[in-house]
């Protein structure tokens, strides 16, 4: 059995999204202000990485003039077994200071992890950390949170997915909102979708991304919902065992949900091996 020693990725590697193709495991991570984005790195045994490379060079992405701490968040990773692709999507947060929310969400592909990678294709402005989601009967969708500012509504919101074409971008259909019922600390966020044994799992980020972040979980029988929460009611994952339902709450500052007995906090924003070859 391989031992694990953590942090496996010392440093600033936050959001991660790891897929496995054939007997290599990827992994991507958020990069927010610095150049070049979004680090790409492989490992055979999840324990000793390599940077592979930075996918966004200077050609490929802008950041003047994004607020802090914006830049490129949450980058997720995918391999379509159908036209062998590799795939990253990815927010470009631009500011969400006060009233004002401006993120951008673009898709790219590349048949060798390596590079090279196609131009940014737009996705949607709606929200970010995107994740894409390839079915087995050549279907694709895209899941993302969906941002609400204006008063009156949650901010952040709820999780929503569509069908989408990877050619283009294009949504065929309309957002389907997914969440409602499903999340109980809220501040649902980094929605990534995987499928076994017929049922869809949802797996999202909870509680805001201080100490009381969590990973939760959900599944149905449909891409579209209702998803059945786990059993618990509660996160699978947090450094956190006390509640906190922080849909509209700012949680930066509940310092009291800090617990001293966990080794790992702000335990959030997670990603499941998949194994696609």
């Amino acid at each position: 059995m391989v031992k694990i020693k953590n942090p496996i990725i010392p440093g600033m590697a936050p959001d991660p999204s790891i897929i496995r193709v054939e007997n290599t495991y990827y992994l991507a991570t958020s990069t927010f202000h610095w150049m070049p984005g979004i680090q790409l790195y492989k490992s055979t045994d999840l324990v000793n990485w390599t940077l592979i490379d930075n996918v966004l060079k200077k050609d490929k992405i802008n950041l003047q003039g994004t607020n802090t701490p914006g830049g490129i968040w949450a980058p997720h990773l995918s391999y379509d077994i159908e036209t062998k692709k590799y795939w990253l999507a990815y927010s470009h947060m631009v500011n969400m200071a006060g009233r004002e929310f401006s993120s951008n969400s673009y898709m790219m592909w590349s048949e060798n992890i390596s590079g090279p990678w196609s131009e940014p294709i737009y996705l949607t402005s709606i929200g970010f950390d995107p994740s894409l989601f390839h079915d087995e009967d050549g279907r694709h969708y895209a899941a993302i949170l969906e941002w609400e500012s204006r008063e009156g509504y949650q901010s952040p919101g709820h999780i929503v997915i569509a069908e989408i074409s990877l050619e283009n971008g294009e949504v065929l259909g309309q957002w389907k909102r997914v969440t409602q019922g499903f999340t109980t600390r809220g501040c649902a966020e980094a929605p990534q979708i995987y499928k076994h044994a017929g049922y869809y799992y949802l797996l999202l980020a909870s509680g805001g991304t201080g100490y009381a972040h969590g990973v939760e979980i959900g599944r149905s029988k449909s891409i579209m919902g209702p998803y059945e929460p786990h059993p618990t009611g509660e996160p699978i994952i947090t450094s956190s065992p006390r509640h906190l339902f922080s849909l509209g709450d700012p949680d930066a500052g509940h310092f009291e949900m800090y617990n001293p007995n966990s080794l790992i906090q702000k335990a959030g924003h997670g990603s499941l091996d998949v194994k696609s070859s």
